[in-house]
């Protein structure tokens, strides 16, 4: 059996890394994570995966080098940062990009090999448990680093619907405002199990799916989103350019915030009719498979 060391920093829950172990174990591969903030040794992997990030070792003759770029770099001076990882990062025997456009806005302009793979859902959220006790009016799922600008959305929370509660899953950055992470309607989950995230979207009424208007997060495809509705929650959602396009294509009707959220009201928001999309097409497997990393894998010839 092949092994795979997937490199990551250690700064947030990755899916991917789950999706990767689960996947690969059925296709002759062992998949272990490796924190680069700690010692370590990539001694016995055939392959060295790295979720970037910057990668400046040089390739091993005897290992096959891969670079996942999923996403682009946030706000501020998204351009300057992927130029720089562009500059420094060595060359890989392949590349991982999320989608045509994080391919191109990194810039990249020599000959090595590329694939896509955006995100996708993991099957534990189709399967959990849809008749779960409502504990909770909304629910956000993701990140809450400063380039999510959450204090927005938690302003406007206080402000439009005191009388309504939010559980907020993960760890509150540093950035939330104090007043924010002791109000009593404001409920924070700290790191909890992948594993044990669908169960906790189903005690909400409504699913959260604040994305500020902004490059490039309004073009990358939200994992939550998708978590949302793999439970069968109805969405509350900003407007921007991505989930606009995905409401198109799917037939998906989300309640849409205006832009100060002055319209974050629950009654309108459970009068809202919704309509919840099929997205098994977004199984991890279905993802991982038609991304044709297992071909290329397969066909490698250093």
């Amino acid at each position: 059996m092949k092994r795979i060391a997937i490199l990551h920093a250690g700064k947030a829950i990755l899916p991917e890394i789950w999706a990767y172990q689960d996947f690969f174990k059925n296709h002759g591969y062992e998949v272990e994570p490796i924190n680069t903030k700690q010692d370590y040794s990539l001694e016995g992997y055939d392959i060295e995966w790295h979720l970037m990030g910057t990668d400046i070792s040089f390739r091993n003759n005897g290992r096959i080098k891969i670079h996942e770029y999923i996403s682009l770099s946030t706000q501020p001076f998204p351009a300057v940062k992927n130029g720089i990882k562009r500059l420094l990062n060595t060359k890989p025997h392949l590349r991982l990009f999320g989608s045509p456009i994080v391919k191109r806005d990194m810039g990249f302009r020599d000959e090595i090999p590329f694939l896509f793979r955006d995100a996708g859902v993991a099957p534990f959220f189709f399967d959990a448990e849809l008749n779960a006790s409502k504990e909770f009016d909304f629910v956000y799922a993701g990140s809450t680093h400063k380039s999510r600008r959450l204090n927005m959305l938690l302003e406007a929370f206080i402000r439009y619907a005191p009388e309504n509660n939010l559980l907020i899953i993960g760890e509150p950055s540093g950035d939330i405002r104090p007043e924010f992470l002791s109000n009593p309607n404001i409920l924070y989950t700290g790191r909890v199990k992948y594993q044990d995230v669908p169960g906790l979207l189903r005690k909400a009424h409504f699913g959260l799916n604040y994305i500020p208007d902004i490059y490039p997060l309004n073009i990358q495809r939200p994992l939550k989103l998708l978590e949302y509705c793999a439970v069968g929650l109805p969405v509350v959602s900003t407007s921007y350019f991505w989930v606009n396009q995905f409401e198109k294509e799917t037939g998906a009707r989300f309640y849409k915030l205006n832009q100060d959220l002055s319209n974050l009201n629950i009654n309108a928001i459970n009068y809202f009719e919704y309509n919840i999309p099929d997205i098994s097409v977004y199984s991890w497997e279905n993802i991982i498979i038609e991304s044709g990393i297992v071909e290329w894998l397969d066909n490698f010839k250093s």
